[in-house]
C-alpha cells in the first residue's frame, strides 16, 4: 500500500494571475492550509516554494479532506512547487470547507442564478449532548440575520456524526441535534415552514473513518462531525 505522508509547516502562498501576492500561510501537521474569501470565478496560483524533503522527480499532491487528489503537483524548472488553480478546481476544493460562512451566505443571497448553497460548519455541543453551546447560538444568530432580510431562503438542517459508539445512538442523537439547531432559528423569528431538520447518524462517513478503523486522527474524525446547512431559494 503507497501511504503518502503530509507535507507539514510548508509555506503557501497565493497570488492573483498578475502576481500580485495575496495570502500566506503554512500548513499544519496534516499538511492542511486554507485561504479566505476566494472568487471562485478568477484564477489563482499557488507557490509552495522548495522543499528538498520531496524526493527528486516525485510530485506533491493536492488533495481534499477526504483523501481525494485533486492534482499531481511537480517541481517546475526553478526547482519549486507551482501551480494554477482554476474556478472548478476552487469549487471542488471548497465543497467541505467554508472559510466564512457569513460571507458566503450573503454573497449567495445576491447572486440570482444560483439557486442552492450547501455550507459546512462545526456547530457545538456539550459531550453526547444535543443542547446547543452558546458559541454556536452567535453563529446560528448570522444565519437567522441573513434569513430575516432574505425572505426567499428556505434551509434544510442536516447533523452528522463520527463513526465512534454505537450507529443508533449516533442515529438518534444526530436527529436530536439537527432538530435542537432548528427550534432554536424558528425560535428566533424564522417561519418554520422555511426550516427543516434531519440527522444522519454515521450514515455519511467523508473519509477512511468507517467502523473498524481505529487509528484515524482526532481531525479527521472532526471532519465527520458536521452540519450542513443547505439554503434554497424559492
Amino acid at each position: 500500500m503507497n501511504v503518502k505522508k503530509p507535507l507539514a509547516n510548508q509555506p503557501v502562498s497565493l497570488f492573483e494571475s498578475t502576481g500580485n501576492l495575496l495570502q500566506s500561510t503554512t500548513t499544519d501537521v496534516f499538511g492542511d492550509f486554507s485561504f479566505k474569501n476566494i472568487d471562485a470565478k478568477k484564477t489563482y496560483s499557488i507557490d509552495l516554494g522548495k522543499n528538498d524533503s520531496v524526493p527528486e522527480g516525485e510530485p506533491i499532491y493536492l488533495a481534499k479532506q477526504t483523501g481525494e487528489i485533486i492534482k499531481s503537483i511537480f517541481r517546475n524548472k526553478e526547482r519549486y512547487f507551482k501551480f494554477e488553480v482554476l474556478a472548478p478546481d476552487i469549487n471542488t476544493l471548497s465543497i467541505l470547507s467554508v472559510e466564512d460562512p457569513d460571507i458566503t451566505l450573503k454573497n449567495f443571497a445576491k447572486e440570482k442564478n444560483e439557486k442552492e448553497k450547501v455550507i459546512v460548519d462545526n456547530i457545538y455541543y456539550a459531550q453526547d449532548s444535543y443542547t446547543l453551546l452558546p458559541e454556536a447560538k452567535q453563529k446560528l444568530v448570522k444565519i437567522i440575520k441573513t434569513m430575516k432580510v432574505n425572505k426567499n431562503l428556505y434551509l434544510e438542517v442536516s447533523s452528522f456524526t463520527d463513526s465512534r459508539g454505537d450507529d443508533n445512538y449516533n442515529l438518534e442523537l444526530s436527529k436530536k441535534r439537527a432538530l435542537e439547531v432548528s427550534k432554536f432559528i424558528i425560535s428566533q423569528g424564522i417561519p418554520a415552514i422555511r426550516v427543516t431538520g434531519n440527522g444522519y447518524g454515521e450514515t455519511k462517513i467523508l473519509n477512511r473513518c468507517v467502523n473498524g478503523v481505529e487509528d484515524c486522527s482526532e481531525k479527521e474524525y472532526a471532519l465527520n462531525r458536521r452540519t450542513e446547512f443547505k439554503f434554497i431559494k424559492h
